[in-house]
């Protein structure tokens, strides 16, 4: 019964992680897009990854009878998880935000702070 709250409380929370990246990719915030792609690609990949964990786990103690095999096929499961969370969300984000942008490039690599107000 635990099991059963745990994986449902991780489904719906990929859920909406998987819906809350979508309002980023339709809005008029252009420098946002890249990031809603992130989170989009990384939560697609951790709802297939466990879609067919939890395929493997009924399909697997049907045919083995024994629950005995499904503790390694789960760390299988969460490791899977954090490379696909490594892969497609931080690497992608360190980069973005160690990325020189245009204004720091013209400014002769400085890091100056720009205002928004009128000089």
């Amino acid at each position: 019964m635990d099991f059963v709250m745990a994986l449902i409380y991780v489904m719906l929370l990929l859920l909406g992680a998987f819906l809350g990246a979508w309002p980023a990719l339709c809005g008029r915030f252009k420098r946002w897009r890249k990031h809603g792609v992130f989170v989009l690609l990384t939560t697609a990949t951790s709802i297939a990854i466990w879609v067919v964990w939890i395929v493997m786990y009924t399909y697997g103690n049907e045919q083995r009878n024994s629950p005995t095999w499904d503790d390694p096929t789960l760390a299988i499961a969460l490791a899977a998880n954090a490379w696909a969370f490594v892969l497609f969300y931080v690497i992608p984000e360190v980069s973005q935000v160690t990325k020189a942008t245009l204004w720091e490039a013209k400014a002769g690599g400085s890091l100056e702070v720009r205002s928004s107000r009128p000089a």
